[in-house]
């Protein structure tokens, strides 16, 4: 396998299966932080919005005890 350099970038060409190959290792690694940044901001939100729909049940449960407590008192 031989890899032929693309000049003015960081890809080379292997000349057996003509794929390109990036060896651009500081951008993999930029992409691998910004994609595990990403992910744990998407768990973050699912967990507020969890947090938030709970909240909105124990506020609906207390309205109803409130409710009951009204009519009968």
């Amino acid at each position: 396998m031989a890899l032929l350099p693309i000049n003015g970038t960081y890809l080379y060409r292997d000349t057996e299966s003509m794929a390109l190959i990036n060896k651009d290792i500081s951008g993999a690694e930029d992409y691998k932080v910004k994609r595990k940044f990403a992910e744990t901001q998407a768990q973050q939100i699912n967990n507020v919005r969890s947090e938030m729909n709970n909240i909105k049940n124990d506020i609906s449960d207390i309205k109803k005890l409130i409710v009951k407590l009204l009519e009968k008192g």
